[in-house]
């Protein structure tokens, strides 16, 4: 197998790729997160609008 080292301008194109790829995974579970506040809040609402006696 052969190596060589990348130009310039692939080594930009790859770190603006990465960048672009951080960015969109970072708002991805920004919104996962997000959910699952969501539905974590509304769980534990409902729980605590239950009757205690019927458990």
């Amino acid at each position: 197998m052969t190596v060589r080292r990348l130009t310039e301008q692939e080594l930009e194109a790859l770190r603006t790729d990465m960048q672009e790829a951080s960015m969109s995974m970072k708002t991805k579970l920004a919104k996962r997160r997000e959910s699952a506040t969501d539905t974590t809040a509304k769980i534990a609402h409902a729980q605590k609008s239950q009757d205690p006696l019927r458990g």
